[in-house]
């Protein structure tokens, strides 16, 4: 019984004259060409019968249109290495399965891009009223967060350098740092707050406060503040933020955060969920932990802003109670709303 090499027509074996071939014989040369090539791995078992099938579709519609254009395409097929051709089909297969991950790859990236898009307007906040006003409401009046600020300006005398405040709101603390002749200049993201410190004669503009920071030159800066910032970023931006002020603070150059105290449960019945934009509290503990790890050293962390006293629990209430167990209820459910973090670069 003959193999398919012996059947094969003399044409397999050199060039070939495929225009005086059947398609029948054409697809049963590139068919054998095919499983010898296949056999010694040189391309997969598919690809030939796609090249058979080509010129057999091509001689086809060459002969099914008698005349000069017969004659053209049966000279152009002539002398065509058929094995050349499977070559060539199996490198246009081979890239067009590429082209199809790749188009499968960007139409997975648009989808991903798109999600993320609808993601990022869901989570945006872009409030008709202006931050000033919701400052004025709930954070208090401005001489009263000035008598807060003063404390914590307090811990940049002798600063190295400026002092830039990230996220610098209305300016209270800019104000109170002027005030002891400290130069400081803060940016924020919120227009009519940086128009009420420029109002002011105090230097403030409008800008990611983030980027910024990370902007700056390695010991430019004689201290860092962050007053009710923290809060707003997600655990990578408050890992991201720490580093870039690590980068940023000078040597000796002190580090002010102040945020809301997580370990007060008054705090999330009213500062915490009432501004809309907070992500989440952060531990004063690994607040402490993340400065320490960034370089900062000296850390110390000092509570503010009691519950009013009237709201706290009264040990007239509880005649029989021991009163440590009072103090220590008042702690947890009404304790400091505020807590600071203080530290030096080392």
């Amino acid at each position: 019984m003959g193999t398919s090499a012996q059947n094969e027509p003399a044409v397999a074996s050199g060039p070939a004259s495929l225009a005086d071939l059947t398609t029948d014989e054409i697809e049963r040369v590139l068919r054998s060409r095919a499983e010898q090539r296949r056999a010694s791995g040189q391309y997969p078992a598919d690809l030939g019968g796609e090249a058979a099938a080509l010129i057999k579709r091509t001689v086809r519609a060459a002969r099914a249109r008698p005349g000069p254009l017969d004659d053209e395409v049966a000279g152009a097929l002539a002398g065509i290495d058929a094995g050349a051709v499977a070559d060539v089909v199996r490198l246009l297969a081979t890239r067009m399965a590429e082209l199809e991950f790749e188009l499968f790859d960007a139409r997975a990236l648009m989808t991903r891009i798109e999600r993320l898009e609808v993601a990022e307007r869901d989570r945006g906040f872009r409030p008709w009223y202006s931050a000033e006003a919701f400052e004025a409401r709930f954070r208090g009046a401005r001489n009263a967060l000035l008598e807060r600020m003063a404390p914590l300006a307090e811990r940049f005398d002798g600063a190295p350098g400026p002092v830039f405040d990230l996220g610098c709101g209305r300016g209270e603390l800019l104000e109170a740092l002027a005030g002891r002749g400290i130069g400081a200049y803060g940016v924020d993201s919120d227009d009519g707050c940086v128009r009420s410190c420029v109002d002011r004669g105090l230097h403030a503009s409008v800008a990611d406060g983030v980027a910024h920071l990370q902007s700056l030159s390695a010991g430019s800066l004689g201290g860092l503040a962050m007053i009710q910032v923290i809060e707003h970023f997600s655990p990578q931006g408050q890992l991201d933020v720490m580093a870039a002020a690590a980068g940023a603070v000078a040597v000796g150059g002190r580090l002010v955060i102040e945020t809301v105290n997580p370990l007060s449960l008054y705090v999330y019945g009213h500062a915490l969920y009432l501004d809309p934009t907070h992500t989440r509290p952060v531990h004063p503990l690994y607040l402490q932990f993340l400065a320490e790890q960034a370089g900062f050293m000296d850390t110390e962390i000092v509570f503010t802003g009691w519950a009013p006293t009237d709201e706290q629990i009264s040990r007239d209430a509880f005649p029989g109670a021991d009163p440590q167990i009072i103090t220590r209820l008042n702690d947890v459910l009404y304790g400091p709303q505020d807590y600071a973090l203080i530290a030096t670069r080392a």
